[in-house]
């Protein structure tokens, strides 16, 4: 029902770590004195993993499913491999474990707590724990009394203490505050720009601490850079206030610097499905299961980090300034180049040979001007044969054009006449005018004088006044606008602001708008994100946990990749759960943002709302 059975622990002895022993000439040694001895190297070891190394993964461990079974039901199995848990125990698993996700559901320890765990309709998600654990073995006689019987207890007793461990499902996840921490410090880190000049070292140094104690749910200022001249500086000073201020603080609640911790298991993998039935009908996965390592810890041994670092010191391809070799002629031979830039700029491909082109014929195409005229291929073998023909259609019977002119409608008050030809479209018809509006002033153009603000004839004005007040004469800049002063307009350059399509903008600067806007509402554990409200139809298109935590797509209408977009990401109200960090990460197929929360860790299940605002200036 679980990966393996949970062996029985060896009782561990009131023996002091940082002690060994001092031997000396004729020292009686005894079973404390050996046990001391251990207890203080196996110390050691564990002492230099944790600290030096780290904890999770280091080979091995592959987590992978088989939904194939319609009996039995999905399982999960872990290949062979080495992990290191917080305590700087080693963890070997071998051979390869495998569990059913049913047969577990289903067992004594958590048949009556499944439906606790569940939401209806939603997914739940289980964890896969690898811990440490050791068994004695190995059972051998020891002295006793004279008249000890075989059924006496301590007959037999173990001689050895052997490595074990267990693998198992679990409901509640792993804490991995320092796994958590790192990767939040890390981020912060690396959003830190770089250029030259840069900000202040000890300016540097007070934003990551205050950044620390905030848990790194804001991203750095963006003034804030390393200097690019001196970033050594800079790095070197990161580092050390991780060393000695923040790692002390992310070690657990029962272990500190000087402190070993006892957690003595390592996340594997979180695993989402939805579970239907009942704990008496017996409970079963509903659907496929989800394999989710985002928050699994791992470690990368030192011959891959040598070889990434040398690696990356290499000096990279740059471009090069020749040309291709041209290709625009018949029968070119192909060249694979000898540049060493890039894809070798000096390359060419070739061209097909050349073929025979018939020359054009000066031989004009036969007009088609003339109804029933026949057709006719061609002779000529010039081109398409220039001197071919299709030849037109029948002439059919057409009236001839009347000479005389259409009736002109230039008057008011004109009536409507059909017309009386029968050639074409009747010439001579009209559809009339309507009647004069004005017919009192047809003959007088002085009844057509303006006067007031507006002055002149019809067909020349004037505007001299608004409202009664006099038009200064002055010709007006681009940009100015007209301005009532003391008792006159006149043209003014305006204030300093002016009112723009959407926002109040500064005078002369450009339109700036609002693309779109919404609330998202956050929840990976099910996983869930949604628009709580929308502007300009702004939707989520994608949602997945990825490198940096939870990554959600965001489109809107009109959107588009090569358009540059400002955007505004601010968590909603509800503090306890909102995004500790959030940041735009890709816009190729929308705007992906990348958002974390630290309930259950940087990569863990964020919950919570998030307010976004995208803007662009015209």
């Amino acid at each position: 029902m679980s990966f393996s059975p949970v062996p029985i622990s060896s009782a561990s002895a009131s023996l002091d770590p940082s002690k060994h022993v001092n031997y000396t000439l004729g020292m009686i040694l005894g079973v404390d004195d050996l046990n001391q001895d251990f207890v203080y190297h196996a110390n050691r070891e564990q002492w230099i993993v944790r600290d030096l190394i780290g904890y999770g993964t280091a080979c091995g461990m592959q987590v992978s499913k088989d939904e194939s079974d319609i009996n039995k039901g999905p399982s999960l199995t872990v290949s062979p491999g080495v992990a290191l848990n917080p305590a700087g125990q080693f963890i070997r698993v071998t051979p390869a474990q495998c569990a059913y996700l049913n047969a577990w559901l289903n067992s004594d320890k958590v048949k009556a707590t499944v439906a606790t765990n569940l939401d209806e309709g939603k997914s739940t998600t289980v964890f896969i724990k690898l811990c440490y654990r050791s068994c004695l073995t190995d059972s051998v006689p020891v002295p006793g009394e004279a008249c000890r019987t075989e059924d006496s207890g301590d007959l037999l007793v173990p001689s050895r203490v052997q490595d074990d461990f267990s693998l198992d499902f679990s409901f509640d996840s792993i804490d991995q505050n320092e796994e958590t921490g790192l990767r939040a410090f890390v981020a912060w880190l690396r959003l830190v720009k770089i250029a030259a000049p840069g900000s202040d070292l000890n300016v540097f140094l007070t934003a990551l601490r205050t950044a620390a104690g905030q848990k790194f749910v804001n991203a750095p200022d963006a003034s804030l850079a390393m200097d690019a001249d001196t970033i050594y500086d800079y790095l070197r000073s990161a580092f050390l206030v991780w060393t000695t201020e923040f790692r002390p603080t992310l070690r657990g609640v029962d272990a500190d610097c000087v402190t070993p911790s006892t957690q003595d298991c390592v996340m594997l993998s979180a695993l989402t499905f939805q579970v239907t039935g009942s704990e008496q009908t017996g409970w079963a996965v509903n659907g496929s299961v989800t394999i989710d390592e985002s928050a699994r810890p791992y470690l990368l041994h030192l011959r891959i980090l040598q070889e990434w670092l040398l690696t990356a010191s290499s000096k990279p391809l740059v471009p090069d300034d020749s040309l291709f070799v041209t290709e625009m002629t018949y029968g070119q031979a192909s060249t694979a180049g000898v540049s060493d830039h890039y894809a070798r700029a000096d390359h060419t491909h070739g061209t097909p040979p050349a073929i025979t082109l018939p020359s054009p014929d000066d031989t004009a195409l036969k007009t088609e001007k003339s109804f029933s005229q026949d057709s006719d291929p061609g002779k000529s073998d010039h081109f398409a044969r220039a001197d071919h023909t299709h030849g037109t259609p029948d002439m059919g019977a057409v009236p001839s054009p009347d000479d005389n002119r259409l009736v002109a409608e230039t008057t008011f008050s004109q009536s409507a006449n059909a017309g009386q030809s029968t050639s074409f479209a009747r010439a001579d018809h009209t559809h009339g005018t309507p009647p004069d509006p004005i017919p009192p002033h047809v003959a007088n153009a002085a009844a057509h004088k303006l006067d007031g603000d507006v002055t002149g004839a019809l067909n020349r004005t004037f505007i001299d006044l608004i409202q009664g007040q006099p038009l200064k004469a002055a010709n007006p800049a681009d940009g100015q606008y007209l301005k009532y002063v003391k008792d006159h307009w006149e043209p003014s350059a305006g204030p300093a602001g002016t009112q723009g399509n959407c926002v109040l903008r500064p005078f002369n600067a450009p339109d700036y708008f609002i693309m779109a806007a919404g609330v998202v509402q956050i929840d990976s554990a099910k996983p869930f994100a949604a628009m709580i409200t929308s502007y300009n139809n702004l939707d989520v298109s994608a949602f997945n946990r990825g490198k940096f935590g939870i990554e959600i797509t965001l489109k809107f209408d009109g959107y588009d990749p090569g358009r540059k977009y400002i955007v505004k990401l601010t968590p909603w109200p509800d503090r306890d759960t909102m995004p500790y960090i959030s940041w735009v990460i890709d816009t190729k197929e929308g705007i992906k943002v990348a958002v974390g929360s630290m309930q259950t860790g940087f990569d863990g299940q964020a919950v919570g709302s998030l307010m976004v605002e995208i803007s662009e200036f015209n």
